[in-house]
Formats: structure tokens, C-alpha cells, sequence
């Protein structure tokens, strides 16, 4: 905007720091990303974001929240994988079980998170909006 830019500007998996760095001229900004609801109804993203919030007072960051399912997620292919008998250590092993089980919650925005035989990933998704030095939720798109 400092250059005089009037274009809408919109990106993909923004976070404060464009806002931080942006400043004003952010205000407007469209962002397409992971959703995160801090209004739904599922009881384990729930029971995540309202930990979450006691703990750093704001909903989590998507980028904060994929990190917990990654985690969560490796955790059950782990387990599955040792249950059928085979090795939790194989990268083989674990990509088998996941084939074999290709959905995992999503605790971010509740509902299942699923990835694809293309080896992409189906989930919820945000639009939001920059307004008033925040980032607004605009919509919610469902896979």
C-alpha cells in the first residue's frame, strides 16, 4: 500500500505476523486456510482449543493446531501399527496403516481430517478477512 498498490491482496495460511507487519495497510487481506472453530460443537476440538485458550489466552493458530494433530496422529499409527503386529519404527509399516485407515480427527475445527489416494489432505477451510488489525472468519468451507 506504501507504494500505492490498491489491488485486493489475498494469500494462502497467513498468520500474525502479517498483520504485525502489515499494520494498517493489512486490513482487508483475505487469507485461505486451515480453519480453526472456536464455536464448534465437536468434543475433542473443544477440549483442544478451550486448553488452549486457558493456557495463552487466544484460540490456537492453525499452525499451532497442525502440530497437535501431527502429533496425535502419530501417535495412533504407532499404536495400530504395533496392535496388527507390525513394525512402529517402518515408514513402510505406518504409511500401511494409514492407507488402511486414511481418516483422523481434526482438532481444530472438528469433524475428520482425510487424506487422499493422490496423497493430499481433505479438511475444513477458512476464509478470513483482516479487519481492524484482526483476523475475521468470512466462511467456512467443508471438503
Amino acid at each position: 500500500r506504501a507504494i500505492g498498490l490498491t489491488a485486493q491482496m489475498a494469500g494462502p495460511l497467513a498468520t500474525q505476523d502479517l498483520i504485525t507487519v502489515g499494520g494498517e495497510a493489512a486490513n482487508g487481506f483475505f487469507d485461505i486456510g486451515i480453519a480453526v472453530n472456536p464455536e464448534t460443537t465437536d468434543a475433542r476440538a473443544r477440549q483442544f482449543i478451550e486448553k488452549f485458550r486457558a493456557r495463552f489466552g487466544d484460540v490456537p493458530p492453525w499452525f499451532s493446531g497442525t502440530m497437535y494433530e501431527a502429533t496425535y496422529l502419530l501417535r495412533d499409527l504407532v499404536a495400530a501399527t504395533a496392535k496388527a503386529g507390525g513394525n512402529p519404527r517402518s515408514a513402510e509399516a505406518l504409511a500401511k496403516t494409514l492407507l488402511a485407515n486414511p481418516e483422523f480427527p481434526n482438532y481444530l475445527a472438528g469433524g475428520t481430517i482425510r487424506f487422499l489416494p493422490d496423497h493430499s489432505v481433505s479438511r475444513t477451510l477458512a476464509v478470513r478477512r483482516v479487519e481492524a488489525g484482526k483476523f475475521q472468519i468470512a466462511k467456512f468451507v467443508e471438503p
